[in-house]
C-alpha cells in the first residue's frame, strides 16, 4: 500500500535534522567533502551517526567518525577539547526478531537507508511474542520472515494486551485459507487492512480512536514513525555522501 506520511512539527531533541524537513533552512547547513583528513579509516557503510559541538555552540557536526580538523575553526580534534563530545544519534531501525508482539513497518521494495522516498511504498506486519513477522501481500499470508531494518509502530503503552492473548489470536487470524493470493487486493485488501483487522479482533479499536481506519491508523500511529526514519535517513544520506555536515542549531 501506499502510505506517504504526513509532516510533523520538529521536536526539540538535539542534532534533530530540521532541514530534512524544512528546505527553507537548509542554507543553515554546510556540508563538507570527505578528502579532508580524517582520525582514521571510516566505513562509509556504517549506520552509526554522532554529533558533536567543537568550538561553536550555535553549530553541531554530524558525522560518521570525527574528522581530524574542525570544519569551523580548523582546530585539530585530536589536540583541542570539544564543547560536546560526540555522542551517537537515536538509530530508529531494529530488527524484526526485536519486536514482540507488536507493529513492524519496512519499504515494499529495499530498506530504509538504501531505498526509501517519501513516496515509496510501504510494507506492514505483526509479530507474534517470539518476534516471528506474520505479513500479507499479493502473494497471500507470510510467516516466519525476519525483517532486518524496520520500524516499530508503536502502540499507546496502556492498552494491556498480554502476549499470550496476542499470540492466540495471531494464530487463529493468520489463516492462509482466508489471506490467500486470491483475497488480496491492492486498495481494499492489502497489508495495512491485514494489520487493522487483527487489531480488531482484540477490540483494540474500542480503546484506540487512531485503530478506527485505515486513515486514522496510517495518520496518527504510522506517519509519526515514518517521520522519524525518513529524518535520519535524509541526514544519513548527506553524511555520507559528504562526509560531515555542519548543522545550526536552532
Amino acid at each position: 500500500m501506499r502510505h506517504q506520511p504526513s509532516q510533523r512539527s520538529p521536536s526539540n531533541t538535539p542534532c534533530c535534522p530540521t532541514e530534512v524537513r524544512h528546505p527553507a533552512l537548509k542554507r543553515s547547513v554546510t556540508a563538507f567533502t570527505a578528502t579532508d583528513h580524517w582520525r582514521s579509516e571510516m566505513d562509509v557503510d556504517q549506520e552509526s551517526l554522532r554529533c558533536f559541538q567543537h568550538c561553536r555552540r550555535d553549530v553541531n557536526i554530524i558525522c560518521f567518525c570525527v574528522p581530524r580538523v574542525c570544519p569551523l575553526c580548523g582546530g585539530d580534534t585530536d589536540r583541542t577539547e570539544s564543547r560536546i563530545p560526540p555522542y551517537p544519534l537515536p538509530y530508529p531501525f531494529i530488527t524484526s526478531s526485536s519486536v514482540s508482539s507488536g507493529i513492524v513497518l519496512r519499504p515494499t521494495q529495499g530498506d530504509f537507508l538504501r531505498h526509501y522516498t517519501p513516496k515509496a511504498d510501504l510494507h506492514i506486519g505483526l509479530t507474534d511474542s517470539t518476534g516471528c513477522v506474520h505479513d500479507f501481500d499479493e502473494d497471500g499470508l507470510h510467516i516466519g520472515n525476519t525483517w532486518p531494518q524496520c520500524v516499530q509502530v508503536r502502540l499507546p503503552p496502556d492498552i494491556g494486551t498480554e502476549s499470550r492473548l496476542w499470540d492466540h489470536c495471531l494464530a487463529q487470524f493468520a489463516d492462509r485459507s482466508a489471506w490467500g493470493s486470491h483475497s488480496y487486493h491492492e486498495q481494499d485488501n492489502n497489508c495495512f487492512d491485514f494489520v487493522l483487522r487483527f487489531l480488531h479482533n482484540l477490540k483494540l479499536h474500542h480503546r484506540v480512536p487512531a485503530l478506527r481506519n485505515k486513515t486514522d491508523f496510517a495518520t496518527m500511529l504510522v506517519a509519526p514513525s515514518t517521520t522519524r526514519a525518513a529524518q535520519f535517513v535524509s541526514l544519513y544520506r548527506q553524511v555520507k555522501t559528504a562526509g560531515y555536515v555542519c548543522q545550526a542549531v536552532s
